[in-house]
């Protein structure tokens, strides 16, 4: 997630939220790693979700909150879409992918998210923000209790 308040420049030509803009956003609250963020080609949703991307971001945001405090590196337990099983990644990364793995359909459901509702939100600022953009659809939204991540996290050897 990009915030307004790390982006340091933009391509010339390619205004923030237009589609092929040029971002260039500092690292913000990632503390092991002080190197900026460049992203080419941005898609538009970056700055406006759908709502389903709304609320897969907001069930990412919440499985991370619940990492906090955990520290140090750990292997992860599955396979990526281009991370191998086995490779060192900080250990939130490694309980937020024991806890999502293969959940994610199951906890934002389609019928509640629709796929490609062509509805575009306001860019996001955080979890609170994201909740509240969903409006009425915030109701669907799973539950994720810390004790559950860090179980899962257990079941998979990352803790």
């Amino acid at each position: 997630m990009v915030y307004l308040s790390s982006v340091v420049s933009e391509g010339v030509g390619s205004p923030r939220g237009k589609p092929g803009a040029l971002v260039m956003a500092r690292a913000g609250g990632i503390t092991w790693s002080t190197k900026p963020i460049i992203i080419k080609n941005a898609p538009r949703t970056i700055w406006y979700p759908t709502d389903r991307q709304a609320a897969v971001r907001y069930t990412f945001g919440m499985t991370a909150v619940n990492t906090q405090g955990i520290t140090g590196k750990a292997a992860l337990h599955y396979d990526g879409r281009k991370v191998p099983k086995g490779t060192i990644v900080p250990r939130p990364a490694a309980v937020i992918q024991a806890y999502l793995k293969g959940k994610v359909k199951d906890l934002v459901s389609e019928s509640a998210f629709p796929r490609q509702t062509g509805r575009r939100a306001y860019h996001v600022h955080g979890v609170g923000t994201l909740y509240s953009m969903l409006g009425d659809k915030a109701k669907n939204l799973p539950t994720i209790a810390k004790e559950a991540v860090l179980a899962a996290a257990r079941n998979a050897g990352v803790l």
